[in-house]
């Protein structure tokens, strides 16, 4: 089960994901395990997430990679690179559901549909503008824009959706991208939540990447573990302002709330 976050920012991509990667068999869990690989850095230059099969992604993240060393892959505009990774990636994603079609009858539709089906984001910097994408189990594409910014992947994502659009209603609510730090920010606080509230699956520790520049050269990298930690106490901290709020402990604060047989014009 995983739980990766995409958000495209001002100035560049952040990418959030948890850390636990379930083993099975035959439709059944037999262990969990904790894992990094759920983001990949990609020739310093693109970020890589996929949920789904490990292998599956494997090969879409060696695509790629395969795509981005032409000097010209990245330099056209955002349709035609998605458009083309989308074509890469369906040489590995459409045999696979092929299969799981042919195997159905065999193995029942679950567990023939587990290897085929995933879902990834891309990251990258297309004529010097950060780029993210999705690709949905058909590797069909969807750019990610300024009304909305985030795309949320994998097990997780219905309980870090609603999140993700709460922060964007309250903090950047006039169709404009965030600053990283707003991006950094709101998609670990989702990913807080959806692992302190996941019925299981979704587990610390959590790993930031970015992708950033100065809007000639991007680079793909992983945060240190300080950076992500000031995250964490300012998420702390907030979480304490409105706990107090709740108390009244807040002067001015907290608005008056009228009693059911106050009118109220």
């Amino acid at each position: 089960m995983t739980l990766v976050i995409g958000v495209k920012c001002k100035r560049g991509v952040v990418m959030v994901a948890d850390s636990a990667a379930t083993f099975g068999s035959m439709g059944t869990r037999t262990i969990a395990q904790p894992t990094a690989e759920k983001i990949r850095v990609v020739d310093a230059r693109a970020l890589v997430a996929v949920s789904g099969p490990v292998g599956l992604g494997q090969r879409l993240s060696q695509s790629l990679a395969d795509s981005i060393k032409s000097p010209k892959f990245l330099k056209r505009s955002s349709s035609a690179v998605m458009t083309d990774l989308s074509n890469e990636f369906r040489k590995h994603t459409i045999p696979e559901i092929k299969v799981a079609i042919e195997t159905r009858g065999l193995v029942g539709p679950d567990i023939a549909g587990a290897p085929a089906l995933s879902t990834t984001l891309v990251a990258l910097a297309i004529n010097g503008e950060p780029c993210l994408f999705e690709f949905d189990h058909q590797s069909a594409p969807e750019e990610m824009v300024e009304s909305l910014p985030f795309s949320c992947i994998g097990s997780g994502k219905q309980l870090a959706d609603p999140y993700m659009a709460f922060f964007k209603n309250l903090f950047w609510p006039n169709d404009e991208l965030p600053s990283m730090a707003q991006g950094e920010f709101t998609a670990l606080w989702a990913m807080r939540q959806a692992i302190d509230f996941a019925p299981g699956g979704i587990a610390d520790p959590v790993h930031l990447f970015r992708l950033d520049g100065n809007g000639t050269k991007f680079t793909a990298h992983k945060m240190p573990d300080e950076h992500l930690q000031e995250h964490m106490e300012s998420i702390g901290a907030l979480s304490e302002v409105m706990k107090n709020w709740n108390r009244g402990e807040s002067a001015g604060l907290r608005p008056e709330v009228p009693s059911p047989d106050t009118d109220v014009e």
